[in-house]
C-alpha cells in the first residue's frame, strides 16, 4: 500500500566517490559513513523547462533535468565529512582540523530516509558535491542551537545521468534492509 504523506529524516549515510573511470564513466565509492543529526532536506530541482513555438502554437515542449540544488539542515558538521568531503586536513598529533583555500572537495553519495503512514522510503542521490557551510553562533538563549545548513548539488552521475533512485519498506526486502550498507545498484540494466 503506498503512502498518504511522509514525514521525517533519519539514516542520513554518505559514500565519497574514490574513483571516476575516464572511459565509461563508472564512479567507485569509499566506505560508507553514518552522518547522524539531521534536522531537514530540501531538493529543488534544477534545470529549465520550455517550448518551441511552431505555426502559431506551442509546437515542442523541453525539460532539462540537471539534478537538484539542496541544503541539508544539520545539528553538527561532523569531522568525517569536514574531511573526507569538505577536504579539511586534521594533524594526527593535535587533532587540530585545518581549512585550506586550495581544498578540493570529493564528490558523494548521499542516502537518506523519509517515514510515512505505511511504509518507510529510503534514497540514494548518486554524484553530489558541496559547498561550505557558514560558520557562526550567538549567545545562548533557552533551548536554541546552532543549526549549520550545507548546499550542495545532486547531479546526474557521468555513467548514465541517473540522479536518485529510492525503495520503499514494502518493496523487496533484501534490497531495502541493504540500502545504507552499499551504495545500490540494480542487477539488471535500467533498473
Amino acid at each position: 500500500m503506498e503512502n498518504k504523506v511522509t514525514y521525517g529524516l533519519k539514516n542520513v549515510h554518505v559514500a565519497p566517490v574514490t574513483s571516476i573511470s575516464a572511459e565509461t564513466g563508472v564512479l567507485t565509492y569509499g566506505e560508507i559513513f553514518r552522518f547522524p543529526g539531521a534536522m531537514e532536506i530540501t531538493l529543488e530541482p534544477k534545470g529549465e523547462s520550455g517550448s518551441v513555438n511552431a505555426d502559431d502554437i506551442a509546437y515542442h515542449f523541453m525539460n532539462a533535468n540537471e539534478g537538484y540544488e539542496g541544503k541539508w539542515k544539520v545539528a553538527h558538521i561532523i569531522e568525517q565529512f569536514a574531511t573526507k568531503i569538505l577536504g579539511e586536513t586534521k594533524d594526527s598529533e593535535t587533532g587540530v582540523l585545518t581549512e585550506k583555500g586550495d581544498a578540493e572537495p570529493t564528490p558523494f553519495a548521499m542516502m537518506f530516509e523519509f517515514s510515512g503512514d505505511k511504509n518507510k522510503t529510503r534514497y540514494v542521490l548518486y554524484y553530489c558535491s558541496a559547498s561550505r557551510p557558514a560558520t557562526g553562533s550567538k549567545t545562548k538563549s533557552g533551548t536554541s542551537v546552532n543549526e549549520p545548513e550545507l548546499t550542495f548539488n545532486a547531479s546526474p552521475r557521468p555513467l548514465d545521468s541517473v540522479i536518485k533512485r529510492s525503495v520503499t519498506s514494502a518493496d523487496k526486502k533484501e534490497v531495502y534492509d541493504n540500502w545504507f550498507k552499499k551504495v545500490y545498484e540494480p542487477a539488471a540494466v535500467g533498473g
